[in-house]
């Protein structure tokens, strides 16, 4: 019982090179203390299930679960949002020391895209390759 989240990561390059890279894991108990694990985006936690499959990654959770995500620190990201009203994303922060962290609320039976993207954040004053990044996920809520 839960809803499922699918993250896919793309970078682009300036000469117009397209590389792609997909994790998956499936976990369904709280992290120890300390650092909590972090695969396709997702924080490990109770009642989501991130499992195995081809990219991008898919979630499962149950109807009123939140999801935790953390996106890569060095990119500037915009907010992520859902194409449905399955999941709600709220709580967006972005930490001093990059990346962003958000939480996405399992709302109703379905199915939702949640999609954020970002690009490389470089010093003022200094050259800064042209790269950005898609992050994806597919959640199903059960």
């Amino acid at each position: 019982m839960g809803t499922v989240l699918t993250v896919s990561v793309v970078a682009l390059a300036a000469c117009g090179s397209t590389t792609s890279a997909s994790t998956t894991t499936t976990t369904d108990a709280p992290p120890s203390s300390g650092s909590a694990y972090v695969r396709c985006g997702v924080v490990a936690s109770a009642g989501v299930v991130v499992s195995p499959g081809t990219e991008p990654c898919t979630a499962v959770m149950d109807s009123g679960v939140t999801a935790h995500i953390e996106l890569s620190r060095g990119f500037t990201w915009n907010d992520p949002v859902s194409d449905t009203g399955t999941v709600r994303v709220s709580s967006i922060t972005r930490p001093a020391d990059g990346g962003l962290r958000a939480e996405i609320l399992a709302v109703h039976t379905g199915r939702a895209t949640v999609t954020a993207s970002g690009g490389i954040a470089c010093d003022p004053g200094k050259a800064c390759p042209a790269l950005a990044r898609v992050w994806t996920l597919f959640v199903e809520v059960r």
